[in-house]
């Protein structure tokens, strides 16, 4: 199980950032990498510290969690592939 789900991490990563690079030009890709990293360090912290916080094997934290990591991926859907 841990195998599969390292997996699924690596694959959304390598999807987001082929997302920025496309999106980016070669004159603000730095720029956008170094804040894009800003935020899923930031975002990796706040999800470590927010788990510590909720009730294990609560319904409600289950369902909470999910829906965060769902709207992660919003910008991915909102776009247009050239």
């Amino acid at each position: 199980m841990r195998i599969a789900s390292g997996v699924c991490v690596a694959g959304s990563y390598t999807v987001i950032e082929a997302w920025l690079n496309a999106k980016v030009t070669n004159e603000t890709r730095g720029r956008a990498m170094g804040t894009y990293r800003l935020v899923d360090m930031g975002g990796s912290l706040g999800a470590q510290l927010f788990i510590a916080v909720l009730p294990p094997a609560y319904y409600v934290s289950y369902n909470l969690l999910a829906l965060i990591c769902c709207a992660a991926l919003l910008p991915l859907t909102l776009t247009r592939a050239s």
